[in-house]
């Protein structure tokens, strides 16, 4: 409610919600609590290792939008929403200040220090990175367009902006060097991670500086002052007018932080991109608790990707090293990376693919255009209250697992990947990989990437997770929908006869290996896009699946229901009937005195039975006249 007592709508409900988490975010960040980010406090809450100073720097440089050194609260709040949520003009304006020199384009120079930035935080995560000289001429080339000027002008940079999707690709190739070069190494080896000389700050603001120039003026101990040793290497410290802001120290009075409604009032006036309105709270920032976690998972699947696998070993595990990683995980574990490989080539799923939307190439790539991409972070709906992270392009989906359901799946995977070859059109999650992240206390975390069921560029309208049970199956209003709420409303999916005959045939076919393997518990999860335009209608695609086929789904044309697409997948199945939902099945038939056949937890074969049956009779058919 609004101080004059007026309701708020859900648009100002989520601002309020996002400044607040921001506003929490900056205190934690700020350690000394003077109620002002140093610059060492700022690149701190960062995480991204000893490489990252020089990113760090170009990003404080833009959150600094006073030029006094520090970050106010009010000043972090704003540059976070343009960076996530802000409009192509905003975030073309936030990048544009934060390269440019003393004139009014940015330089080939300050381009080359954007790109030793990105690289030196690559290099620091292990990632090869290909010649600087050539990325940086092919980027200035792209952002300068058509103009011959020796610098970028702001209406060039922001047309480069609009155009970032293309760049960002051509990008991702360059810095991995085309095709993704492997190293090949037997399973169960640990990989060392890739180490080199950490030049200090003030050397690799230098543009066009050699490594082998600054081990001479360190080996020759020539005492040089810093602001000589820059001007004798590089020329060109004044052109570039970024002073340290390392040497500010604050020493006046503590700032006081600015209320809820203080930081609404600087969000709301921001412009916003139409395309952003989804993820206000979810996306994962600095500062998150998760952010570091995350940063982990980019790591050890871009190292994974870079690295092909030798199979006569009888250890199906391989470790990374996370080195200068201030989140305290140690080693990231890639489990049966040969079959998750297969999945992958068979779903047409190339290490660029997986790379460009898990690996940090674009995330650091994006902040060249003033824009944040990271995942999506997401508590799953259901009982397990997993972890879900989605990637920025929604392709995949990383959920964190117990261990127990990590050895269910990894037990069960050579026979998983025979189903998938034996029925092209099944609708099983399709799993990409599988890791463990080691934390140096001990603790270890489990998580597997797998496909995104709602992967498609249509909306959902509805969405339903079915199991077939009606107990505890009612969803609540603006939550996932339910078997009871598909009941109550009579609503009836509809199919051409042959098609949903297929869809059934499959339905059973894949439950019938779930039981096989004693796997219960698991949704069909089914979004519904009503009343797709024209264009969408004949977008069809060459997916394995027939039911993937119409932007990501089958589509359904009905006289009764009017013109809808299905995407539909089966999720959450890698749940055991073990002793402990044996246990829930006792307590909720014998003690609870519930309808056996009615909870949830049921053998696997009688859950199958019962799923195979209420699909069966949600599916409904029809005939087009």
């Amino acid at each position: 409610v609004h101080g004059d007592g007026s309701s708020m709508s859900g648009h100002e409900h989520e601002i309020r919600d996002l400044a607040a988490k921001m506003l929490r975010t900056f205190k934690e960040a700020d350690k000394d609590g003077d109620g002002l980010l140093n610059f060492e406090e700022f690149s701190n809450s960062l995480s991204l290792g000893q490489q990252s100073q020089l990113l760090c720097r170009l990003l404080f440089r833009g959150f600094d939008a006073n030029g006094n050194h520090f970050v106010d609260a009010v000043e972090y709040c704003r540059c976070l929403f343009i960076l996530t949520l802000g409009s192509p003009d905003q975030r073309a304006q936030f990048a544009f200040d934060m390269y440019r020199g003393k004139d009014a384009g940015i330089e080939e120079k300050h381009v080359r220090v954007v790109v030793d930035a990105m690289c030196d935080v690559l290099k620091g995560m292990g990632v090869d990175i290909s010649d600087h000289s050539a990325i940086t001429s092919h980027l200035f080339s792209r952002l300068r367009g058509d103009s011959t000027s020796q610098s970028i002008s702001f209406d060039s940079y922001k047309q480069a902006v609009q155009n970032s999707k293309s760049i960002t690709v051509d990008l991702q190739t360059l810095i991995s060097g085309g095709p993704m070069e492997h190293t090949t190494v037997a399973r169960g080896s640990t990989i060392r991670p890739f180490r080199y000389h950490p030049l200090p700050f003030y050397v690799r603001v230098a543009p066009c500086f050699e490594i082998d120039d600054f081990h001479r003026l360190e080996d020759e101990d020539t005492g040089l002052e810093l602001a000589t040793v820059v001007e004798q290497i590089s020329g060109t410290s004044n052109d570039l007018d970024w002073t340290d802001p390392r040497d500010k120290c604050f020493s006046g009075e503590p700032a006081q932080l600015p209320t809820v409604d203080d930081v609404v009032r600087a969000l709301s006036a921001i412009p916003e991109c139409p395309d952003s309105r989804l993820n206000y709270i979810k996306q994962v920032m600095f500062g998150d608790p998760r952010w570091s976690q995350m940063l982990c998972l980019m790591m050890g699947v871009q190292k994974g990707l870079q690295t092909s696998h030798v199979t006569d070993s009888p250890d199906n595990t391989i470790d990374y090293r996370l080195s200068n990683n201030p989140s305290g995980y140690v080693k990231l574990v890639e489990f049966r990376p040969e079959l998750f490989g297969k999945v992958r080539e068979m779903y047409r799923i190339g290490n660029s693919d997986m790379a460009g939307s898990l690996g940090p190439t674009s995330m650091l790539v994006s902040l060249l255009f003033g824009r944040l991409i990271t995942l999506n972070g997401n508590v799953s709906q259901g009982k397990s209250g997993s972890f879900l992270f989605f990637t920025h392009d929604r392709k995949f989906v990383v959920k964190t697992i117990p261990g127990k359901e990590r050895r269910t799946l990894l037990r069960s995977l050579p026979d998983y990947v025979e189903h998938l070859e034996k029925y092209p059109d099944t609708l099983m999650t399709r799993f990409y990989g599988c890791y463990k992240l080691v934390h140096q206390s001990g603790k270890k975390k489990s998580f597997v990437v797998m496909s995104n069921v709602f992967s498609s560029p249509i909306t959902i309208d509805e969405s339903y997770d079915l199991k077939g049970s009606i107990t505890n199956r009612l969803g609540k209003p603006g939550k996932l929908q339910m078997d009871e709420n598909l009941r109550r409303r009579e609503r009836k999916l509809l199919l051409p006869r042959e098609k949903r005959d297929r869809l059934v045939a499959q339905i059973n076919a894949d439950t019938q290996w779930f039981a096989k393997h004693h796997i219960m518990d698991y949704s069909l999860l089914i979004g519904i896009h009503k009343n797709p335009s024209a264009s969408l209608e004949g977008s069809t695609s060459t997916n394995r699946s027939e039911f993937e086929r119409d932007c990501g789904g089958v589509l359904s044309r009905s006289a009764e229901e009017g013109d809808e697409i299905y995407l539909i997948g089966i999720i959450d199945a890698i749940t055991e009937y073990d002793i402990q939902r044996r246990s829930e099945r006792f307590a909720k038939k014998w003690l609870l005195c519930k309808n056996g056949n009615k909870i949830s937890v049921n053998p696997p074969k009688n859950f199958a039975k019962r799923f195979q049956t209420e699909m069966n009779k949600f599916f409904v058919a029809h005939t087009i006249e």
